[in-house]
């Protein structure tokens, strides 16, 4: 009999044991199945995209984005940063502008890309307001926006559409440019270098020339003042117009005491020689004339204007003047229109690096030690002022504080007096 009860023990034991193994095995299957039905309902897709980038240099961008996909209805989320995979240098100006850039550099993100783009067109002097996008991607308008969020740094015009009308735009586009040669003639002034335009665009006003003993008034075509808004649809060249600048009247004063005194010395001469006849008298009158005109100018010479005075307000580039900049942001809607940039454009001291979506850069010069510390050509006060009265408000600023050597083309661009003695 308790043989029989220990079998039975044993029995249930093993029964036991099963039931508990068959149970852990379903839920193994069980969470086995979920995972393998979860993972097939998704999957990582990747697009591939182009987008042609167009300034002035023109840059043609391949980029991929890969997203985690649901296979039942397609929809992407969990979506990676757009990377930059390739790019090509379109034009001559992207390839003279970006031949020593690496676009991918430490970062191949999108908008990184986007920025580097923009920032170095800026830093070669191309001055835009938008810029130019044309992409078969459908969601970079959502994804820009997100990122200008952030930054305001870029507006962008954007056109959706297929890849291979992207690549006929670009072959068309660049092969059907027209473009003409604005040149400058400074009659006599320091050289200006021509611009190429692209056809009904419009130039863009240079830094006064400069000439000395004299003062600029104007570019003119056809002997007519020249207005800068004008599109150009032709090859030109604008001549500047100079008027003298008046001279120190030291000299005249010196003239005028040698004739009076030349005139004394005749009435002398002439008074000795009344007793002799017409003839005689006339010689004794020239020949007095003459001696006392050599006596004067041996007595009193002409005295030349000092160097001070004539380069007075003049800043000589032979004294290795070392100099630095400054970028100071303003921000305003609408407020800071062409006229007035333009008249920005006008001070000593100053140059406008462009208007962008509302943002106006203004980099000032300033020379911070040596005997033209003083120097009264910058007027970055005078520009403050007039930007404020817009209704415009300082936003940031940046400072170079690494002294370079000041030259020609510097005193050109922030119209400086400039010369070498």
């Amino acid at each position: 009999m308790k043989s029989l009860i220990k079998d039975k023990k044993f029995i249930i034991c093993i029964a036991s044991a099963l039931i508990i193994l068959l149970i852990i095995g379903s839920i193994l299957l069980f969470n086995r199945g979920s995972k393998v039905n979860d993972t097939s309902k998704t999957k990582d897709i990747t697009n591939n995209y182009v987008a042609y980038i167009k300034i002035n240099p023109s840059i043609k961008l391949e980029y991929t984005q890969t997203c985690k996909q649901v296979e039942k209805d397609n929809d992407d989320f969990n979506c990676e940063e757009p990377k930059v995979t390739n790019y090509e240098l379109v034009n001559d100006d992207a390839k003279n502008i970006y031949k020593d850039i690496d676009l991918l550099g430490s970062s191949k993100d999108l908008f990184k890309v986007l920025n580097l783009i923009c920032e170095t067109a800026k830093d070669n002097g191309i001055v835009f307001e938008k810029v130019d996008i044309y992409t078969d991607w459908n969601k970079i308008e959502n994804y820009i926006d997100e990122k200008n969020e952030v930054s305001e740094t870029i507006n962008f015009n954007i056109e959706i559409t297929n890849k291979d009308d992207v690549n006929k735009k670009i072959e068309t586009e660049e092969n059907n440019i027209v473009t003409y040669n604005v040149s400058f003639d400074t009659n006599g002034g320091n050289i200006i270098e021509s611009q190429v335009i692209k056809k009904d665009d419009k130039a863009t006003k240079p830094s006064n020339p400069t000439k000395t003993g004299y003062k600029f008034i104007e570019w003119q075509l056809d002997n007519k003042s020249f207005d800068f808004d004008t599109k150009i649809n032709k090859d030109i060249t604008l001549k500047a117009k100079w008027e003298k600048e008046e001279k120190n009247n030291s000299t005249n004063n010196n003239t005028s005491n040698n004739n009076n005194t030349s005139n004394n010395n005749n009435s002398s001469n002439n008074n000795n020689s009344s007793n002799n006849n017409n003839t005689s008298n006339n010689n004794a009158n020239n020949t007095g004339n003459n001696q006392s005109s050599e006596e004067n100018n041996t007595q009193q010479p002409i005295t030349p204007p000092k160097e001070e005075d004539t380069h007075k307000g003049i800043i000589n580039l032979n004294d290795n003047v070392m100099y630095i900049t400054g970028d100071i942001m303003y921000k305003c809607d609408n407020c800071i229109s062409d006229s007035v940039i333009q008249q920005i454009n006008s001070y000593k001291g100053i140059t406008n690096l462009g208007l962008d979506s509302g943002y106006a850069w203004i980099r000032s010069i300033n020379i911070p030690e040596g005997k033209y510390s003083d120097y009264d050509g910058v007027n970055i006060g005078v520009v403050e002022n007039l930007l404020i009265q817009c209704g415009a408000e300082m936003g940031g600023a940046n400072s170079d504080w690494e002294p370079k050597l000041l030259t020609e083309q510097v005193c050109n661009e922030y119209k400086l007096s400039c010369d070498r003695w």
